[in-house]
C-alpha cells in the first residue's frame, strides 16, 4: 500500500470525523478559519514529497502554500513575499543557465538545419486534459498553466525528426513517444523539473523537446 494512498485515506477520515462531530453539536471546530485556501496547495505538496518524481517541485509548493497561509495569518507580509520572488527566480535561473548550457547548445546544433512546422497549439488551463494523437505531425506546442496536460504521440508514424514545445506554468506536462524514436531535450526548469526518461541511441528518429517549466513538471516517457 502508498504511503501516499494511506495519507489521503487519514485526511478523508479526519475531515469526515470532525463534520460528523460538528453536525452532532459535540464540537464546534471551524475547517474554515483564516487562510483555510492555503491548505489545498499545502497539502497535496506535502503528500507528493512520500511518493513523488518531482520531490523539488513538491517541496516549491510546499514553501509557497505554508508562505501564503503566514501571510493570511499576518506573520509575514505580501511585500515581503513580492520581494522575494524575482530573487529567487533570478537565482534559480542562473543555476539552469549554468548547468545545462552546454547539453543545450549540443543539441540546439542538431536542431539548426531541421524545418519543423510546430503550429498545432495544445493548452489545459485550470484543467486536466487527455490528447492523443494518431495522424503523422511534424511538430506541436503543449502548454500547461495551472493545470494537466498528457499528450501521447505513441500511435503516429514518426518518418523524420520533430520538434515539440512543452511549456509548464504551475501544471504539469507528461508526453508519451513512440517506441522506435529517440528524445532529447532542451532544458529550462524555474523552481520546477524536466524529467526525460527514453534513452534510444540506435533509433534512426528523433523527438527534441524544448521545454520551459516554471513551478511546473514535464516528463517524456
Amino acid at each position: 500500500m502508498k504511503i501516499k494512498n494511506v495519507l489521503w485515506g487519514i485526511i478523508f477520515i479526519v475531515v469526515g470525523i470532525i463534520m460528523g462531530l460538528n453536525a452532532l453539536n459535540f464540537t464546534d471546530i471551524n475547517l474554515f478559519f483564516d487562510g483555510w485556501w492555503t491548505f489545498i496547495i499545502i497539502i497535496p505538496s506535502f503528500i507528493d514529497l512520500f511518493d513523488s518524481k518531482n520531490r523539488k517541485g513538491s517541496l516549491i509548493g510546499l514553501i509557497i502554500g505554508i508562505s501564503l497561509y503566514l501571510m493570511c495569518i499576518n506573520i509575514i507580509s505580501i511585500k515581503l513575499i513580492a520581494n522575494l520572488i524575482i530573487p529567487f527566480i533570478l537565482i534559480a535561473l542562473g543555476f539552469s543557465i549554468i548547468f545545462n548550457s552546454n547539453l543545450n547548445n549540443k543539441i540546439r546544433k542538431q536542431m539548426k538545419n531541421l524545418n519543423i512546422d510546430t503550429e498545432e497549439e495544445y493548452y489545459s488551463i485550470f484543467s486536466n486534459r487527455n490528447i492523443n494523437l494518431t495522424k503523422d505531425i511534424s511538430g506541436c506546442n503543449l502548454n500547461s498553466i495551472f493545470g494537466g496536460l498528457t499528450c501521447s504521440i505513441k500511435d503516429t508514424k514518426v518518418t523524420k525528426d520533430i520538434i515539440i514545445n512543452a511549456t509548464s506554468v504551475f501544471g504539469s506536462i507528461k508526453l508519451i513517444v513512440p517506441d522506435e524514436v529517440d528524445v532529447k531535450v532542451i532544458s529550462t526548469p524555474i523552481f520546477g523539473s524536466i524529467s526525460n526518461k527514453i534513452k534510444r541511441k540506435d533509433s534512426k528518429y528523433c523527438v527534441f523537446v524544448k521545454g520551459f517549466a516554471l513551478f511546473g513538471d514535464i516528463e517524456i516517457n
